[in-house]
């Protein structure tokens, strides 16, 4: 039994080396003896140093540096324990196999001794299994003898004298509790303990050293910039934080997750890289109304004028100075510029009456709006427009930009065709548009960058361009009025070997038209 034992432990012992190998930093070879302290010395500590009764026992280690302080120390020990009161009535001769996981503090860390001290202490504590066989013998009981598995608590101190970086001479004194108190033959109040004296050769291991030759702590295997300078702060792939090659316009967000690639220096931005606020100084806004030219649809807009979030002006009553017909529509907005003073006018600067027209021989029952175009040739025959454009509506200028603005101002969630939230503002506002301008139908065009195969970017453009009509129509605008037709990566709109190519890309077009 004990020899099957003897081979179970070392066969371990054997197994750990050969796992810990690779990581491990040294190898330990000791020989070690053992004295007793517990119920048949009376728990006396005083006995200690004295080696009244001793035998040879030995091991392995393995330890791994964990950092300048600590190693982890995986131990397998066989010791004999072996002990006679003072008139040899009681004694016991055990057999120890353990198994330790220890964690060792070292005082050669750099900061109390020099790392390589010739002369260093430690203190170690752990914990593991052991297995007990013990014989017990004496006149006050009848001799018997265990064999047990059980947890054992592992603590000690020692000290390395270091003759070379390849190895070292260790002794160490280590206090082990076994959790079972019978393996003496008395089981009193607390359980026995032995201590363990160890001496070892250690033997560093030569393990393949990962080059860092900038030494910023990414190994060069692995690292992006290899020549990164001294002290600078680095991500995971060994190059600066900030530098220009992950972050072209420095606004903390790296290229690859930056919508917004070319924002202006000091701007807020959001996760994505994109501005999080309208309101901007002078330099970036023009006309100086609070609203950054890149998303200012009114450039010009005269100084003190009540602006949208779209840098236009929000209201239409205007003096004289920008309404020259004096009917209350400004001229940008006015689509009939010369109408007759006092004439009642709708908000696009047009008589607001069903019959007008110039023409004292035209027959109003022909048309319905009053607009000078007949029914028969009037795209839009309920509502007024001039002859030049088909009898419908001229699409405002700043709709136009809002539409293009859009392009870029819808967002979906990865590789998904589920609008994200923050796209709902711009949405709402194409909604606006396109219950303006009812008798328009809708193109919607939906396309993707080159990452990924033709069919599944064609089915995802297909799924995305699906959503938006969705949204629209659940806002009330007719669904009949849609094209929606999603056309992939075949219909670029920059180069797909960019970032900022690939973002211009991923895009949603919308256009109105008249059938």
């Amino acid at each position: 039994m004990t020899s099957n034992i003897r081979l179970f432990f070392f066969g371990i012992c054997i197994c750990l080396s050969t796992i810990s190998f690779g990581q491990g930093n040294a190898l330990g070879v000791h020989v070690s003896t053992t004295e007793y302290v517990g119920d048949l010395n009376n728990n006396n500590f005083a006995d200690l140093y004295q080696f009244k009764f001793y035998a040879p026992g030995g091991g392995l280690s393995l330890q791994q540096k964990l950092n300048p302080s600590f190693n982890l120390v995986e131990s397998a020990f066989y010791d004999k324990v072996q002990y006679k009161n003072l008139d040899k009535t009681l004694g016991v001769d055990a057999d120890f196999f353990t198994l330790n996981l220890k964690l060792k503090y070292k005082f050669n860390n750099g900061y109390l001794l020099g790392e390589k001290a010739f002369f260093a202490p430690f203190l170690t504590l752990g914990a593991g299994a052991t297995y007990i066989s013990a014989i017990n013998s004496g006149t006050f009981q009848a001799p018997f003898a265990v064999n047990e598995f059980k947890t054992d608590f592992a603590a000690g101190a020692g000290a390395v004298i270091r003759f070379s970086e390849k190895f070292f001479l260790e002794y160490a004194a280590t206090f082990h509790q076994p959790v079972f108190d019978g393996w003496d033959g008395i089981t009193k109040d607390i359980n026995d303990l032995y201590l363990q004296h160890s001496l070892g050769l250690i033997f560093t291991l030569k393990t393949k050293e990962k080059k860092d030759s900038d030494g910023d702590g990414v190994n060069d295997n692995k690292d992006k910039c290899p020549e990164t300078p001294a002290g600078t702060k680095v991500d995971f792939s060994g190059c600066p934080e900030t530098v220009k090659s992950n972050d072209d316009d420095n606004d903390g967000v790296r290229n690859r997750y930056d919508e917004c690639p070319n924002t202006p220096a000091g701007t807020a931005v959001n996760d994505r890289g994109c501005p999080v606020a309208e309101r901007a100084p002078r330099s970036n806004d023009d006309d100086n109304d609070g609203v950054r030219n890149r998303y200012d649809e009114c450039p010009n807009t005269p100084a003190g004028t009540s602006v949208n979030d779209r840098g236009c002006p929000v209201v239409e009553r205007a003096p004289k100075s920008d309404d020259d017909d004096n009917d209350g529509v400004k001229n940008r907005y006015d689509e009939c510029p010369n109408t007759t003073a006092g004439t009642s006018v709708n908000d696009k600067g047009c008589p607001a009456t069903n019959n007008y027209n110039n023409n004292a021989s035209y027959n109003s029952n022909n048309d319905n709006d009053g607009d000078g175009v007949p029914n028969s040739s009037d795209k839009c025959p309920n509502t007024y427009g001039p002859s030049n454009n088909y009898g419908c509506p001229v699409v405002r200028e700043e709709s136009k930009k809002r539409l293009d603005f859009a392009t870029q101002g819808i967002y979906f969630e990865t590789d998904k065709a589920a609008i994200k939230p923050e796209s709902y503002k711009v949405l709402n506002d194409i909604v606006a548009i396109l219950q303006e301008y009812k008798d328009y139908d809708v193109r919607l065009g939906g396309h993707t960058d080159a990452i990924g195969t033709d069919q599944y970017n064609l089915q995802l453009s297909q799924a995305r361009i699906n959503s938006v009509r969705n949204y629209f129509i659940s806002k009330g605008v007719t669904g009949s009025r849609f094209d929606a037709r999603g056309f992939g990566e075949s219909r670029p709109a920059a180069t797909n070997a960019t970032l900022q190519g690939r973002a211009e890309n991923r895009r949603v077009e919308i256009q109105l038209y008249l059938k």
